[in-house]
């Protein structure tokens, strides 16, 4: 009997010792990760790791941080844990993949008194400026299938903003996103075209490769799955599903124990 405790005690103590001391860093990407109107950082994205926090015994703070500083850090530092971040070829070997969060399509949007045809990617290299977030995924995808229109900003605000005054053509983003960045502006999301869907995103929690413990990793990994595996992460999802349907008129669906932005 003593035995067994002192076990018991070690397997948690063993796990504790790897649950702190971690950098635990966002970026604002709603609904996965954003600031409420109380500034305090919510979303889907942000409950899950907070549900893997409790459970593992983690109380480092989620900080809201620029997208450049986290994946620049993240290559160099250990202890990183970063989110929402998309899962690429280019990226596979880099990070620690944790747990697919959402599955997110990828839209070229332009104004509907445009009037663009646009029917293919050859189609969107032909007008004059596409707006893209810098240093986004969004925007290394474009330049790896040959783009060279592309017009970079340092953050989707200020796109969307440039393509309500004309001074883009399109912009590269999802559709939550979108909706959610006009009505924060007061912009009316109806005026956009979303006149192509080339790609779909895995949206995944990852952490630093760089000198982090395996261990830590595992338990993290671990902790993630078994709060799909529980029923924990669908419940949190699909209050994400009706928040996105009320603010925004976005569909969603859970699915595999992943958040799909659209609905079958």
């Amino acid at each position: 009997m003593c035995y067994i405790f002192f076990l018991y005690w070690a397997v948690n103590v063993f796990a504790m010792a790897f649950a702190n001391d971690l950098q635990i860093w966002t970026l604002s990407e709603p609904p996965g990760n954003f600031l409420d109107k109380n500034g305090k950082v919510t979303g889907l994205s942000v409950e899950y790791v907070r549900e893997i926090q409790r459970s593992i015994g983690n109380t480092d703070e989620i900080r809201m941080v620029p997208w450049k500083r986290i994946y620049r850090t993240a290559l160099q530092k250990p202890n990183i844990v970063f989110f929402s971040v998309a899962r690429t070829p280019e990226r596979e070997e880099k990070f620690h993949w944790i747990a697919l969060v959402m599955r997110k399509p990828w839209a070229l949007y332009s104004m509907k008194r445009a009037k663009l045809r646009i029917k293919s990617l050859e189609d969107a290299k032909k007008v004059k400026f596409i707006g893209v977030m810098r240093g986004d995924v969004r925007a290394d995808w474009l330049l790896q299938h040959g783009f060279t229109n592309l017009n970079e900003v340092k953050n989707h605000e200020k796109n969307i903003q440039k393509l309500f005054q004309g001074r883009v053509d399109l912009i590269f983003y999802s559709p939550h996103g979108a909706a959610n960045i006009c009505r924060k502006l007061g912009f009316d999301f109806n005026r956009l075209d979303p006149v192509l869907f080339p790609y779909t995103s895995m949206s995944y929690i990852a952490m630093s490769k760089n000198g982090t413990s395996l261990e830590t990793v595992k338990l993290w990994q671990k902790t993630a799955q078994q709060i799909k595996d529980d029923g924990q992460f669908k419940k949190i999802a699909e209050k994400w599903v009706e928040y996105t349907l009320q603010k925004d008129g976005i569909e969603a669906q859970v699915k595999d124990n992943v958040l799909n932005f659209w609905k079958e």
